[in-house]
């Protein structure tokens, strides 16, 4: 193990680390337009301009000028049956304006919120809603820092630290906009907290690991599947080893007794009348519920030695006391959520009765594990069987391997094999796969130095000079999404990489003009659907939500004339090039400016037509339009 270097000189380098990840997604970023590869992306996109809405909601409701608000994008798309709001916290039931909770439907609020606030400062774009993931990025950086010190002093350090920067996932799930990078921040944060709780024995830590945990179920629900496996290991060596720890096992079980029955009534109850919506009372029960825990915990953790069964009370009443109200007011969610998770899950799905299926959806899983580095199955193979050996020496080592090893089982026993949903567990397998090479100084060296050339790989392939260095190497770089199109299963799950010459690289810019800028801010606009389009009520509401914050949008009929006196410009949305006689029987120029926008394995064709005002054009008298 290596000499522990001093704080000061690891936080610089760790600085400089997180400077070079945020230079090198800036540079990203100039070159990208407008690309979804997962068409997940719009939807979570459509959450956050909401929440920057429910900001200026928030602000009439307290007597700022309304006029200063945000457009109202929840009125473009009707709230749906299964996801109303709960009337007590519907401020329009009583005639005044907004909700109390963020409108984020089924996905908790957290990273939406983040990425609104941004937004509200920088302006709305989806560069910046972008930009507001590089919170959670720097503290991933920092954080697996600090566990590969703890560990492995500055060695293991250096290494988890490069380790997820030059990832292929962290870079890509940064690129997109979803809650990966956030999830990725709080399992590292988890990691921290339980290496320093000492078998969850102590208090203070205890608390700050089940704030962790309850913010972590506020950014997504799969946290619980994330984090949990690691504090109940973190717990059991030291669970029964006193009365007290056995005591408060007891209340724990009690309070999720009396948590399974509130969620099992808020369920019937909702099912029973789906227009009943104030579940204040199941709120507010579920607050004293957690908050008398929190008082139990403590007044058992200030009689001596806590125990692990104190510590588990504390970090599962902490979090239950920071999340519960919003669960608790979403009770619509889980009569679809429930079936759904169990419907995908591996060891819980009906179509998984073949004795081939679960094979299938084994390979799958290494199959997408294999993307997060090159060579991802091998270096956890090997960083695996060499870290085991290790920690035979050092406790904390092999306490960090079996936290590690738990968490990968989990995800593959619970989770459906996509990249999404694996990319949150990169702490741990970043853990598996190098930390080994902090033992000795040469494989230190030799692992740090091959981190650096194939990062830049990794995380910059889409650059001229570093294509044409792979090229000269004879190496092919591939995009994510070719590997795993949509960030979906893999079509042929047990084939892995047929050559070691090919990288899988983060997504490269879509290098198109980027569509909500092209369009004059404050212009009146035509939108313009042509054709049918496949995710018909999901992607071209996005693109009027998105362009309503900063555009006055009209929607037109393709069956009715366009009003061309009324618009400044018109936007027509299609599943290929519209020729030249069709957009001529439109009454609009014959070449418009074209972007594509990739969305998951679908291409959509916006074309943008500036309408020239003529002098004296008038309702009855359209100008012609302009032509470039």
């Amino acid at each position: 193990m290596s000499k522990p270097l001093g704080a000061r000189p690891l936080v610089w380098g760790l600085t400089f680390l997180v400077l070079a990840f945020l230079l090198a997604h800036l540079a990203w970023e100039r070159h990208d337009g407008l690309a979804f590869p997962d068409r997940h992306i719009p939807l979570f996109l459509k959450r956050a301009a909401w929440c920057l809405e429910w900001f200026g909601d928030m602000q009439g409701r307290f007597g700022k000028d309304p006029g200063t608000l945000p457009p109202p994008l929840l009125k473009l798309e009707p709230r749906a049956p299964d996801y109303p709001v709960p009337a007590c916290f519907d401020a329009r039931a009583s005639g005044r304006r907004g909700e109390l909770i963020p409108p984020t439907l089924d996905y908790p609020p957290l990273v939406f919120l983040i990425a609104a606030a941004f937004m509200a400062v920088f302006g709305p774009e989806v560069a910046v809603a972008r930009w507001s993931q590089m919170v959670f990025v720097a503290g991933l950086i920092g954080l697996m820092g600090r566990v590969g010190w703890k560990v492995a002093g500055s060695r293991g350090a250096v290494l988890l630290a490069l380790g997820v920067a030059t990832a292929v996932w962290t870079a890509h799930f940064t690129r997109l906009f979803c809650m990966a990078p956030a999830q990725m921040f709080i399992l590292a944060l988890m990691l921290n907290l339980i290496l320093d709780s000492e078998g969850l024995t102590r208090q203070r830590t205890c608390v700050a690991l089940g704030l962790a945990f309850g913010v972590g179920m506020l950014i997504k629900y799969s946290i619980l599947a994330l984090g949990l496996p690691a504090v109940l290991l973190a717990a059991s060596p030291r669970l029964f080893q006193s009365a007290r720890s056995r005591w408060a096992l007891l209340a724990l079980l009690l309070l999720l007794a009396g948590v399974v029955a509130m969620t099992l009534h808020g369920i019937r109850w909702s099912q029973a009348d789906p227009t009943e919506r104030d579940f204040l009372p199941l709120v507010l029960g579920a607050q004293a519920l957690f908050l008398g825990a929190c008082w139990l915990a403590w007044v058992m953790g200030r009689r001596g030695a806590p125990g692990s069964g104190v510590g588990l009370l504390t970090v599962a009443s902490v979090a239950g006391a920071v999340c519960s109200a919003w669960y608790f007011s979403r009770f619509q969610i889980w009569k679809t959520l429930i079936p759904i998770q169990t419907e995908f899950a591996p060891t819980l799905s009906q179509h998984t009765g073949s004795s081939n299926i679960p094979l299938l959806v084994w390979a799958a899983h290494l199959r997408v594990t294999e993307t997060f580095y090159w060579g991802g199955i091998l270096w956890l193979a090997l960083g695996t069987i060499l870290l085991r050996l290790w920690g035979r020496e050092f406790p904390r080592v092999d306490l960090l391997l079996k936290l590690s090893l738990v968490t990968v089982l989990v995800q593959y026993l619970l989770l459906w094999p996509d990249a999404r949903y694996q990319a949150p567990m990169l702490p741990v397998l970043v853990i598996l796969a190098f930390l080994w090479a902090a033992r000795w100084r040469t494989s230190f060296v030799v692992c740090v130095g091959f981190m650096l050339v194939l990062g830049v790989f990794q995380v910059a392939g889409w650059a001229p000079a570093v294509r044409q260095a792979a090229e000269v190497l004879g190496i092919r770089l591939v995009a994510f999404s070719q590997v795993l199109p949509d960030s979906s299963p893999p079509a042929d799950p047990g084939s892995f990489r047929s050559s070691l010459r090919v990288i899988t690289i983060a997504e490269p810019p879509s290098r198109t003009p980027p569509l909500f800028e092209v369009l004059s801010p404050g212009s009146r606009v035509g939108y313009l659907k042509v054709g049918m389009l496949p995710w018909e009520e999901q992607e071209p509401l996005f693109f009027r939500a998105w362009m309503s914050l900063k555009q006055d949008v009209v929607f037109l009929d393709p069956e009715e004339p366009i009003p061309f006196a009324d618009l400044d410009e018109v936007v027509a949305v299609s599943r290929r090039r519209l020729a030249p006689e069709e957009t001529a029987a439109l009454g609009l120029e014959a070449e418009p400016l074209c972007i594509p926008v990739l969305f998951g394995r679908n291409l959509f064709y916006f074309h943008l037509f500036p309408i020239r005002k003529s002098e004296g054009a008038g309702p009855g008298n359209p100008p012609a339009p302009s032509r470039s």
